[in-house]
């Protein structure tokens, strides 16, 4: 025969069904029931449904009313309560598998962000350190609302994994917030703005990027290049991590100089025109809103000013007059190449040799 005490029901009862059956079984009514309680309608119905218990007085008073035990009642309560902090902990529990599953662990494992942990529980913990915060309640008012706010901007062909972006986001910031910054200064941004674009026609490497994060630095931004993990679609952030520095955040998703140049200067261009207290995550598949054009239409008139857009559309097929127009105006010829490509002057499989190889070693 079962032991009934290893019986552990997943629902609960609270002790307002006892109540109301032996009520019906002595035929007295809820009117009544509250005269002989000197207990209004609402404090009935809150003791009926649990959300207030039974305690020793109130014990008493049911036993001389409805019979039953004192100890009975004060049971009664007492196996409610373990069956509804049983219940939290199951629901705890499955909140935490549930999320651990949104979490790209073995992409962060792989680039030594967490450490894997033989167990659940500790690979639990493990994320929720990484991301700075106490349980997935926290998680998901701080980071999980975060990625909510960018995956609303992407596309309705794909899913965007939350828990990816969050990652991705979280680890941008890990690695922002360890560079050294002086403050935010968007006019001296606007002012630099030539010189990052100058070194797009060097080689790209390590050397450019450290360029590039000694420049934005200098502006109060902190420039960094996380590699995205699965799930996460996104080409670019920015966000402000504090009222003194702003983040901008590379994904290496599209590895060539073209795509790499504008999306640098797309998010420049949110940090210059859009509110600093939001949030942009961006990817080739965004849908269009304004703030996006407006984005686009920044970084197109940095790497090709408007006064040599004529002379671009002019430019025709001949890769060595797209070479001499590049170091004319100061870009790598893969960036004038790809803006010919978007604007339909050049068939996307056309000169593709032009455009140099983003590499993140």
């Amino acid at each position: 025969m079962a032991d009934n005490a290893d019986f552990q029901p997943a629902w609960s009862s609270p002790p307002g069904e006892s109540i109301e059956t032996r009520l019906k079984a002595q035929g007295i009514s809820a009117h009544n029931f509250c005269e002989m309680l000197h207990a209004s309608k609402a404090e009935l119905e809150r003791l009926m449904s649990g959300e207030t218990g039974i305690d020793l007085p109130m014990a008493k008073r049911l036993n001389q009313i409805l019979g039953g035990s004192i100890r009975f009642w004060l049971t009664r309560e007492a196996q409610y309560r373990e069956d509804i902090a049983r219940a939290d902990l199951r629901r705890d529990a499955e909140l935490k598998t549930e999320w651990l599953r949104l979490i790209p662990v073995n992409d962060l494992t792989k680039h030594g962000w967490i450490k894997k942990k033989e167990s659940k529980n500790d690979q639990i913990q493990e994320c929720l350190d990484f991301f700075d915060v106490s349980s997935v309640t926290e998680w998901n008012t701080t980071y999980g609302t975060l990625a909510r706010a960018a995956a609303f901007r992407t596309s309705p062909t794909f899913q965007s994994n939350d828990g990816a972006v969050a990652a991705w986001l979280r680890c941008g910031e890990i690695k922002a917030g360890g560079m050294q910054c002086n403050s935010w200064d968007p006019e001296k941004l606007r002012l630099r703005l030539n010189d990052l674009r100058q070194l797009s026609r060097r080689k790209f490497g390590s050397g450019v990027v450290m360029q590039m994060q000694e420049i934005c630095s200098d502006c109060g931004v902190a420039f960094a290049m996380v590699e995205a993990p699965r799930g996460c679609r996104a080409s670019g952030a920015t966000r402000m991590l504090s009222e003194s520095r702003a983040m901008l955040l590379l994904s290496y998703r599209h590895r060539t100089d073209d795509h790499f140049w504008f999306t640098f200067f797309h998010e420049a261009g949110h940090l210059l025109l859009h509110d600093q207290s939001a949030l942009f995550v961006d990817s080739a598949e965004l849908q269009t809103n304004d703030e996006e054009a407006e984005a686009n239409r920044f970084s197109q008139d940095i790497l090709i000013p408007v006064e040599f857009r004529e002379e671009l559309l002019a430019l025709g097929k001949n890769f060595k007059t797209i070479i001499r127009f590049a170091s004319k105006i100061g870009v790598s010829p893969g960036i004038v190449v790809g803006q010919l490509q978007h604007l339909g002057h050049l068939e996307r499989n056309r000169l593709n040799y032009l455009k140099r190889s983003i590499s993140i070693h």
